[in-house]
């Protein structure tokens, strides 16, 4: 019994973990639209710009979560 309520509490803090992943992903993602919307205001082109090494470990953070919720 208490085996189970260890699992179910490590489950939950995996859970609340995934989240806050999720939710600091949104953020990412919303200051990437805006840095792409001020870049195409600007007339540069995405050619021009670098991302950073965080930003691209967002990108890939995203698209395995996007693949493991399908």
């Amino acid at each position: 019994m208490e085996a189970i309520k260890k699992k179910m509490q490590m489950l939950k803090l995996d859970k609340e973990n995934a989240i806050d992943r999720a939710e600091q992903a949104e953020v990412d993602k919303k200051g990437a639209e805006d840095k792409c919307k001020q870049v195409q205001k600007d007339g540069a082109t995405p050619h021009q710009t670098t991302f950073s090494p965080e930003f691209k470990k967002t990108v890939l953070f995203l698209s395995v979560l996007a693949a493991s919720c399908s």
